[in-house]
């Protein structure tokens, strides 16, 4: 099954990106804990590099699910990797097992790898904010009114959004 062939080498291209997107947010932890941050945009764009051929990988598996759905008789909402290994036998069932444990190993340790690594930007955010707040003084909680009547709250510290 051609379908199947090639499938089974999208999911080994997806396990490959994800595993470089692993390791571009363990390079990104480790710049932000050694405060070198020269190669925070190299990594950066190389992250959304791959998330952009992700995102393109899956869309190729989709079309590809539909196909196998459609020689196997399956609605094409019901294709999914584990479903597939269940409805094959023999070595395709094997090597679609296989791919799928590695791909959900992977996307565990991707999200580990984000959330340590947003811990730590959500940390440097902090220490930033506290240290401005050190240098520039705690903010102003005087009010005044804007020309257009509007209560305005005005600070001579700063404060960065810590959205991440």
């Amino acid at each position: 099954m051609n379908e199947l062939k090639e499938l089974l080498q999208l999911l080994d291209a997806e396990i490959g990106v994800l595993q470089r997107k692993l390791s571009v947010l363990q390079e990104i932890a480790q710049c932000i804990r050694q405060g070198q941050m020269d190669d925070l945009e190299e990594l950066v764009q190389r992250g959304a590099e791959l998330e952009r051929r992700g995102e393109s990988l899956e869309s190729e598996m989709r079309d590809s699910c539909v196909r196998i759905a459609a020689s196997c008789g399956m609605a094409p909402d019901e294709v999914t990797i584990g479903r597939l290994a269940e409805v094959l036998d023999g070595p395709d069932a094997i090597a679609l097992q296989d791919r799928r444990e590695r791909l959900v190993l992977v996307v565990q340790e991707l999200r580990d790898a984000a959330a340590v690594t947003s811990l730590l930007v959500r940390t440097a955010l902090d220490i930033n904010e506290r240290l401005l707040t050190a240098i520039l003084g705690p903010e102003d909680e005087g009010e005044t009114y804007c020309p257009e009547g509007e209560l305005v709250r005005e600070r001579q510290g700063t404060t960065f959004q810590h959205s991440v």
